[in-house]
């Protein structure tokens, strides 16, 4: 454990170094490129969204990704500050966007935002839909009750909150209810959530996609040199 413990935590420091720069150029690229995306952080900051201490970061991390992938269909599992992303991208680039939300109440926080940020979602976008979740059979994993869009070439897990009644912790089963389906997502980009990046690895389709692990699943499975690349997600991409 010490031998594995000292090169994570160095890795750690360096990426923390590297962050400081590329917080200021997040902060720049935003200010420069993408000014809605500032109105619609306040706006989820005034409401409280856990999420919004992360950006600008987090969404010039996505953006980067959108503009890597060129998805034509977005599909997040969560809503937040991120849907301001998606909704922008979506709009600058006639892609259609949906995103599914678990809590009522937290789903008209996310549209009201959106709306007062001037981002509600375009013509042909679903937009924030409210869809309660289910537990699997087993209880072995969560997920939405309605399926995914089939359409989906990018998916963003970020939610719903994977948490049994007894307080355990199991994967989001989503992402491998649209593989087992026989859809391909060009793209599959995950918040964290190492149970359900994991449940994704063991999946027999995953072997058509390219893994880049999130520094949180380096840092939690020990993965000193993929750490070092500190990715604020963990990516999926269709090879």
């Amino acid at each position: 454990m010490v031998i594995q413990g000292i090169p994570l935590l160095l890795a750690s420091k360096w990426v923390g170094l590297c962050r400081r720069w590329q917080v200021r150029e997040a902060k720049r690229f935003t200010s420069r490129e993408t000014p809605q995306l500032l109105a619609a952080y306040r706006q989820f900051a005034q409401a409280n969204q856990s999420g919004a201490p992360r950006q600008p970061f987090k969404g010039r991390d996505l953006w980067r990704i959108l503009d890597s992938v060129r998805p034509a269909s977005i599909v997040e599992l969560g809503s937040g500050t991120t849907s301001a992303v998606f909704a922008l991208w979506a709009r600058e680039h006639a892609a259609r966007y949906t995103a599914y939300e678990h809590h009522q109440a937290w789903s008209e926080v996310t549209s009201r935002c959106l709306d007062e940020a001037g981002l509600a979602p375009a013509a042909g976008s679903a937009g924030i839909v409210c869809i309660p979740t289910r537990v699997a059979a087993d209880q072995s994993s969560i997920g939405f009750a309605q399926a995914l869009p089939e359409d989906a070439d990018f998916l963003y897990v970020d939610g719903p909150p994977c948490v049994l009644d007894s307080g355990r912790k199991v994967p989001n089963d989503d992402a491998t209810r649209l593989l087992d389906g026989g859809h391909r997502p060009r793209a599959i980009v995950i918040d964290g959530r190492t149970e359900t990046v994991d449940l994704l690895l063991k999946h027999p389709a995953i072997s058509k996609y390219d893994f880049r692990p999130g520094l949180a699943y380096c840092l939690r499975k020990g993965l000193f040199l993929q750490a070092l690349a500190g990715r604020e997600h963990t990516l999926f991409l269709l090879k």
